[in-house]
């Protein structure tokens, strides 16, 4: 009987010892994985806003500082679009500037954010309220980047396009309607190259849906430049995610339209 607790009491011991020394090798393989992760530095974001209309910046730009890995490398880089205005954003477009110093001269960097709910009159149905409401906000989260041959030394973003969809927009207008434009022409390019594969394949809705799981070919499409790339890709991504959701009877009803 005495033997019988003893065990009991010394595999309770050994169990105990075991799950501390598990807990300790947790702690100093979290320890480990701590110190080898990266630094990050903060460099602040430059924004230029919008010209007030009556004291209020109608589309406003708020970022945080950014965050770089390394002396080359973005890590993130977030804002916020904030609409003052008492009417809908329909699409936009932010600039982002970045300052690259390589081999003792600065090399200027400029891209461009882009969004859009009304990039085909199919995507528009089912995306109506992803418009920015009056005083709505809408999240910018760009992807990491880095400059292999030159260093970070700046960043700036602003507003460059806002469409409220009444022939009224704002901003400076440098790329913004001329890549929305062009984003809009792919998806309608696209729209038609299917409908007409869906045609040439007798209606096989298996033949379509074929289609939309790869990349198709620009030349035969019929796209002219990137930003039309962009907007045929986004429409064959929603095609698919559309009838992976509703089935094959909502993907017919695109095609006949």
């Amino acid at each position: 009987m005495v033997s019988s607790s003893i065990f009991r009491i010394a595999s309770k011991l050994v169990i105990l010892v075991l799950f501390c020394v598990g807990l300790w090798l947790l702690s100093g393989r979290t320890s480990s994985i701590q110190q080898t992760k990266p630094a990050v530095s903060l460099l602040p974001v430059e924004v230029k806003q919008l010209n007030e209309v009556a004291g209020v910046i109608p589309v406003e730009l708020r970022c945080l500082d950014a965050e770089l890995s390394s002396p080359r490398s973005i890590e993130k880089l977030t804002c916020i679009i904030k609409n003052n205005t008492t009417r809908f954003i329909t699409a936009g477009t932010v600039e982002i500037t970045i300052n690259i110093e390589r081999n003792g001269s600065i090399l200027e960097l400029r891209s461009y954010y882009t969004l859009d709910t009304l990039l085909h009159s199919d995507f528009r149905e089912d995306h109506s309220n992803n418009r920015i409401p009056p005083g709505g906000e809408h999240p910018i989260n760009e992807l990491p980047s880095s400059y292999s041959d030159g260093v970070v030394k700046s960043i700036a973003v602003g507003i460059d396009y806002i469409d409220f969809g009444d022939n009224e927009p704002a901003g400076l207008n440098r790329k913004g309607s001329q890549i929305i434009g062009d984003m809009r022409e792919g998806a309608s390019k696209y729209k038609r190259w299917l409908i007409k594969k869906y045609g040439e394949n007798g209606k096989s809705i298996d033949a379509i849906i074929a289609l939309l799981n790869t990349d198709p070919s620009s030349q035969e499409v019929g796209l002219a430049n990137s930003n039309q790339e962009s907007g045929a890709d986004m429409f064959r991504k929603y095609l698919l995610r559309d009838y992976k959701t509703n089935g094959a009877e909502r993907l017919t009803k695109h095609l006949n339209k």
